[in-house]
């Protein structure tokens, strides 16, 4: 998290096979003072652990790879921006897909 706190920056974003403990990782509240107001495409596959999806909720251009065992309440923020999502799933609910839809109000494209 410190790493890219340190990236006011940031315009794209590749991570794979990271994986935070969702306990030590930043809660919404703290989450609101950390913007990576730059960023405009994010790639996350979390297919193998946990990544604070929080942190890429201001990007307008997501893919992002997931596995079910990860999801909890507070996993998915509303995405103010993002016009483009490409999801790909695996172990997946349907309401799961929902929960993330509801949350992308400009949703424009979905693969």
């Amino acid at each position: 998290m410190m790493f890219l706190t340190g990236c006011p920056m940031l315009q794209d974003l590749h991570s794979s096979d990271v994986d935070f403990d969702s306990m030590e990782s930043l809660t919404c509240n703290e989450w609101k003072d950390f913007l990576l107001s730059n960023l405009t495409r994010a790639n996350i596959d979390c297919h193998k652990g946990y990544f604070p999806v929080k942190a890429v909720h201001n990007v307008p251009s997501l893919r992002f790879y997931y596995r079910q065992r990860y999801y909890h309440n507070d996993f998915i923020p509303t995405f103010y921006n993002l016009t483009q999502l490409e999801l790909l799933c695996s172990d997946y609910s349907k309401e799961f897909i929902l929960d993330v839809l509801n949350h992308c109000p400009k949703l424009q494209r979905l693969d």
